[in-house]
């Protein structure tokens, strides 16, 4: 297995001649290197002793981690180095003072690091953790705050990374070899190729590389020119020697067995002597044992002259700039992650409409931040005025809206990403709603009404509400006293419902259309549970105050306890989100098993400190604003095939509510509201007949007519409170009972929804036709919708027409000129093409996650970005490690037999002895 090595140059003073702008020339030069768990300098004073001064201290808890690379700011005295443990980009001074995190979200396995001493930017290397060798070459502005991907492709377990920004160009070593691009990741190509390449660093003065290669049993120091061209070898060292660096005209480099730091003329190799030796010990250790250490650099300011202006300075780039190597073009503009370049421009970044974020709701307020950004996180942030407190909150997919309810309006509202418009979807009898969640697919929205302690459905197209469950009635002989959470998963056809009574919490299962409970989990705390769905793994997981675990379990089952009560968790690929009961933070760490460790990181809202109207504690709800194109054509192929969807041409045409039920079959059940019922074609819902003594509310509740214009509204409407004093003839339409939202067939007199006018079949029973005449053609679909070609109104989303799947009834979606169609739609240069059309960002591009429908982004990892060169086998790396775990097998059993052979009274095994024969 290939070690760690890394190399740093730093020339002659005397003999440097390029200009610096500010810095001190005559400031003794500095070894910044990183330890196990420590960033230190090193240097000599005027006797020559070595001093050792601890940058990062181990004894600083929140930065006590795996520190991978170092490197620095010469001019502003700064240092900066990547944690592949704490995943996190830091900064202080050369003094060690002012430790901040430059960037921790978005981050996998940060190693290489460089400085660009120009611009100001930040590159660093970050490995994708589902890939042995496939990582993304990352630039980040000085404050952090956005960060872009420059280049993803194969850069290895090792890979390091140096800047040249005179000329505009960078280097790294690949699985392939050394590589070279300009800084903005253009005219990447091969210059040297080997297999074996360990760091790499460059000589500015001669413009030369320098790399540690792997060859037959040796470490080889090779030098290069910055083409690849009078390639040779330095120096040979033993498999011990590492931290090579270039001083005036001597090679230096550690053996680490014999704790001995050795130099040699840097053209021939020859002159080996002993530099320094530290008293038999690492020449940085803590307490006593010897560190292994990851990377190196000399500091001083002369290794960052500058000779040309800076082309990002008067920039017109909207967010991060870039050298680039071009004569004609000196600087290019990148966005954030998740973000993309104007077409019109190339400067100015616009959101990517596909991207998928975390909302975060508090009081009155909704906080957006994108999911997979790199950097420090922002949020975009909207405050509702008509909006009182947020008590729960969803995603619908359908219409690319939020859902959300009101504890102080008693009021459940509708609101548009788009048009930022708030529309009213339930406005009366909502006491309290505890719990909320949406079925797409049949466009249903279930709640809990904490108030009155029932669990209610509406459908979100004919807005008529159902009862579903009551503790009181529906759960018969449980202790429950209140419910706690909700889960609607329509792939599983299956509602879940969490209670909690005195000392336990239930968990139960039942179909969409409520009935068929099952208590799939019971638990030993009164506490509430939370319950959400896993998109990635399929399960049902669920949350307590304690931890968080999957159903049903399964090998990857993942549990960890919180350090404080959570108010509201979401899951989005392999990292968990939750807000706490205390504090206004999110927190966030990976569920992935890969990782072999994951701390909880947390992100300070800090625009809600400065905000009086929401510094007192108001828990905050969350939701995933999911637009992965996977997920979207999974719904589409539900709702394309299931009977309670309005996609479906062949659907069932419920009058007002259809619900899905619970068999493996795609079938809707029909349910009516209360004082409704079904007609004998068992899907449109008719009032029931009131006695002659009654009077008949719009919702078709039977009221004693003593209770008529009594002063008290018994009808949900009102309606028997309307007009009193009148004597008519309480005789209604339907546009009166229904506010305009359906129409009475003209033979028969029953009352269908509006929606169903007009759309090609008749909805009316018998031969009543009635809803097809007369339909106005000139009607028109919403923004972003497509109108088909039939004498109906049928509107379907304008990214599904020329998608190679007939989504109108005629076919009309897929005849129009969608060739031309698709040339319009390729996606942009920095975005990948599914096969099904959809546009995902390039990094997204085998990085471990199904990211297009047909999972195309994650097929022949290997061949994409192919540069001509031999791969190194992951086969053979998988049979190298299994020949040494075999060697170490064999070596224990030598080990058995020997002790087998002594005499156990005469003779005790040390640990130290246990050691050496392990080695020997």
């Amino acid at each position: 297995m290939a070690r760690i090595v890394e190399i740093c140059l730093v020339f002659s003073l005397a003999t440097y001649t390029f200009s610096t702008q500010s810095g001190n020339l005559d400031e003794e030069w500095k070894l910044i290197v990183v330890g196990r768990s420590t960033v230190s300098a090193l240097s000599r004073n005027t006797s020559g002793i070595e001093n050792v001064h601890y940058i990062n201290s181990p004894l600083r808890s929140f930065t006590h981690g795996h520190p991978m690379d170092v490197t620095y700011d010469a001019r502003n005295r700064l240092i900066y180095w990547s944690d592949c443990f704490l995943k996190t980009l830091f900064r202080a001074t050369i003094e060690g003072a002012n430790i901040t995190i430059l960037t921790d979200i978005g981050l996998n396995d940060p190693r290489g690091i460089a400085f660009d001493w120009i611009t100001g930017n930040i590159y660093f290397i970050d490995r994708v953790l589902s890939s042995y060798v496939w990582a993304n070459l990352v630039v980040c502005r000085n404050d952090s705050n956005l960060c872009s991907i420059v280049v993803h492709r194969e850069l290895g377990l090792l890979a390091s990374i140096a800047l040249d920004p005179n000329e505009g160009i960078m280097f790294w070593n690949g699985q392939k070899g050394i590589m070279r691009a300009g800084m903005d990741g253009t005219e990447q190509m091969a210059i040297v190729t080997t297999q074996e390449a360990i760091e790499v660093t460059i000589d500015l003065q001669a413009s030369r590389i320098y790399w540690i290669e792997r060859s037959e049993g040796l470490n080889n120091l090779n030098s290069a020119l910055y083409d690849g061209s009078d390639r040779k070898i330095v120096i040979s060292l033993n498999t011990n020697s590492f931290d090579v660096c270039v001083f005036e005209n001597k090679i230096f480099w550690r053996d680490q067995k014999a704790h001995y730091i050795k130099s040699a003329d840097k053209s021939t190799g020859s002159n080996i002597s002993t530099e320094f030796r530290y008293n038999g010990r690492a020449v940085y250790s803590y307490n006593g044992k010897a560190t292994y250490r990851y990377g190196m650099k000399i500091y001083h300011i002369a290794t960052q002259p500058i000779k040309r202006t800076n082309p990002c300075k008067n920039s017109p780039c909207s967010h991060i700039c870039t050298i680039s190597p071009s004569p004609t073009r000196p600087s290019r503009c990148f966005c954030p992650v998740g973000m993309r370049l104007n077409n019109n421009n190339l400067r100015n970044c616009v959101e990517y409409e596909g991207a998928s974020k975390l909302v975060v709701a508090l009081k009155n307020t909704i906080m957006t931040m994108r999911f997979n950004s790199i950097g420090t996180p922002v949020f975009d942030s909207t405050t509702i005025p008509k909006i009182g407190k947020i008590s729960s909150i969803v995603y619908n997919p359908v219409n690319n809206t939020l859902i959300l309810s009101d504890t102080e309006t008693r009021k459940i509202y509708e609101y548009s990403i788009r048009s930022k418009q708030l529309t009213v979807l339930v406005g009366n009898d909502v006491d309290n709603v505890t719990g909320m969640d949406i079925d797409p697919v049949g466009e249903n929205l279930y709640w809990i009404n904490g108030g009155k302690e029932n669990v209610e459905v509406m459908s979100l197209r004919t807005k008529t509400r159902v009862v579903l469950i009551t503790l009181s009635t529906s759960l018969d002989n449980s202790s429950v006293i209140e419910f706690s959470g909700i889960l609607v998963v329509p792939s599983k056809r299956s509602l879940y419902i969490s209670g909690t009574g005195k000392d336990m919490t239930e968990i139960w299962k039942f179909e969409l259309s409520g009935t068929n409970r099952s208590t799939i989990r019971r638990l030993n705390t009164d506490k509430p549970i939370i319950l959400k769905y896993d998109e990635e793994s399929g399960n049902i997981m669920w949350v307590g105050t304690e931890k968080v675990e999957f159903m049903p379990p399964t090998r990857n089952n993942f549990h960890f306890t919180f350090l404080t009560q959570p108010f509201d968790v979401v899951k989005y690929k392999d990292r968990i989100y939750w807000t706490d009961m205390f504090s206004q933070d999110v927190i966030f760490r990976s569920s992935s098993s890969i990782i072999f460790h994951s701390k909880e990181r947390r992100i300070k809202l800090e625009s809600l400190e400065n905000n009086s109207t929401l510094n007192t504690f108001s828990g905050m709800k969350m939701t995933v604003l999911n637009r992965d194109p996977w997920q979207l054509e999974i719904l589409r192929r539900l709702r394309n095939k299931h009977e309670c969807s309005s996609m479906n041409p062949n659907r069932k045409r419920c009058s007002h509510l259809c619900l899905l039920s619970g068999g493996d079959d795609f079938v809707g059940v029909c349910r009516c509201p209360t004082d409704f019922i079904l007609s004998q074609d068992g899907m449109t819902c008719i009032k029931q007949t009131c006695a002659q003594h009654e009077f008949t509310c719009s919702n078709g509740k039977c009221i004693s007519k003593s209770a008529f214009c009594d002063g008290t509204p018994d009808c949900s409407q009102r309606e028997d409170e309307i007009s009193c004093g009148i004597n008519q003839e309480n005789k209604l339409n339907c546009q009166d009972w229904t506010s305009g939202e359906f129409f009475r067939c003209n033979m028969t007199g029953i009352c269908i929804p509006k929606s169903w006018l007009c759309d090609g079949t008749s909805d009316c029973p018998s031969e009543d036709d009635s809803d097809e005449r007369e339909c106005n053609l000139n009607l028109m679909c919403p923004d972003g919708f497509f109108k088909c070609n039939t004498t109906k109104l049928q509107c379907i989303l304008s990214d599904w027409v020329c998608d190679k799947d007939n989504d109108c009834d005629d076919g009309s979606d897929e005849n129009q000129n969608c060739e031309e169609l698709n040339n319009r739609k390729l996606c942009p240069d920095d975005y990948f093409s599914c096969n099904g059309g959809e546009c995902i960002e390039k990094h997204m591009v085998c990085d471990g996650y199904r990211n297009c429908v047909e999972v195309e982004d994650e097929r022949d990892c290997e061949q994409k970005y192919n540069i001509s060169m031999n791969t190194p086998s992951v086969v053979l790396i998988t049979l190298l490690l299994l020949s040494i775990i075999i060697i170490v097998v064999i070596l224990i059993v030598i080990f058995l037999k020997r002790k087998s052979r002594t005499p156990i009274p005469n003779r005790v095994v040390e640990l130290s002895e246990l050691s050496n024969n392990l080695v020997n």
